[in-house]
This record gives C-alpha cells, sequence and structure tokens, in this order.
C-alpha cells in the first residue's frame, strides 16, 4: 500500500519496488504487465534498475511487446548512468549478435570493459576472451587476457582460475 502511494506520487523509487513486487509476487499477485508499466514509469526518472529492467522485459517480450530494439536503448541509457549488470547485458547482446549475424564486436568488447573497470569480476573474465580470442580488436593478445583473467581470478571470479592454470611462462612471456 506505502509504494502503490508512493509510486501514484510519482516516486520513481517507490514505482521501482512496486514493479518488482509485481513481478515476483511479494505481496501482490504476480502480474508481468503492471511491473512493466511500473519500470517504465520508474525508467523515465533515470533510476537505473527500472531502465535495466525494463530493457529485459522488452528483450524477452514479458509484460509488453517483444523489442529487441527498444531493449538495448534502455540498457544504453542504464549503462551510460553508471549501472554495470546493464553494461553486461549490453556486452551480452552484443556478443550474441556478432556471433550469429555478423554484428559489432567492437561494442562488445566496449561494455565488457567498461563493467570489468566498475569491478566487476564476471566482466573482468568476459573480457580476458575478448583479448584471447580477438573479440572486438584486431589480433589476441594472450598477456592481456592473462591480466584480465587474473584480476577476475583475484576478485572471486571461480571459473577465472582454473583459467588462468592454463597459461604458463615461456621465457619472461606469458603464453598459452
Amino acid at each position: 500500500k506505502f509504494y502503490e502511494e508512493a509510486a501514484n506520487q510519482n516516486n520513481y523509487i517507490a514505482q521501482n519496488k512496486l514493479a518488482y513486487r509485481y513481478y515476483e509476487g511479494k505481496g501482490l499477485k504476480h502480474n508481468s504487465a503492471k511491473a512493466t508499466y511500473w519500470w517504465m514509469k520508474s525508467a523515465s526518472g533515470d533510476v537505473t534498475d527500472a531502465q535495466n529492467k525494463l530493457a529485459l522485459c522488452y528483450f524477452h517480450g514479458e509484460g509488453i511487446t517483444k523489442d529487441v530494439n527498444q531493449a538495448v536503448i534502455w540498457w544504453k541509457k542504464a549503462a551510460n548512468l553508471g549501472n554495470v549488470e546493464a553494461m553486461i547485458n549490453l556486452a551480452s547482446r552484443y556478443l550474441d549478435d556478432s556471433i550469429k549475424h555478423g554484428g559489432d564486436a567492437h561494442e562488445c568488447k566496449y561494455w565488457w570493459t567498461k563493467a570489468a573497470e566498475a569491478g566487476d569480476a564476471y566482466a573482468m573474465y568476459k573480457l580476458g576472451g575478448c583479448f584471447e580470442y580477438a573479440i572486438g580488436i584486431a589480433t589476441s593478445n594472450i598477456p592481456e587476457a592473462y591480466r584480465w583473467y587474473k584480476l577476475a581470478a583475484d576478485n572471486g571470479y571461480e571459473i577465472a582460475k582454473k583459467e588462468i592454470k592454463n597459461f604458463k611462462m615461456v621465457k619472461g612471456k606469458i603464453k598459452k
């Protein structure tokens, strides 16, 4: 009741919380359309979490007509305001697009870089993959791949801990 009253008074944070309640069915009956409605209102107030969730709704067609272009627009808004989850979603989208349709791998690497530089260990690992497999760059760069895998491992990403074991030092240089 409190969130609904505040949401109806254009409190963007309350709108975001109300959207979650509708989406998760906590205290309210699950309703994807109402969740999307409130995320749209909250997203217009630059609540980056709402922008990211709205993008996911557009991407999956949940509570709204599926529209991948709108998803990308909302992810970019959230990512440009510093939402790391949106950066990761954008990077994943661009990677998928580059694999399936020959899309722009540079955008993929750009967003992995932004998320990694923001401290996300998963993004650090994925950025290591960009350097190892030349995604968004002209040629692979094994030492840089190792550096990002190591950073991901040092930040607790378990898969990266396994990955760095595949590298070795040969004549003072990192090799795989």
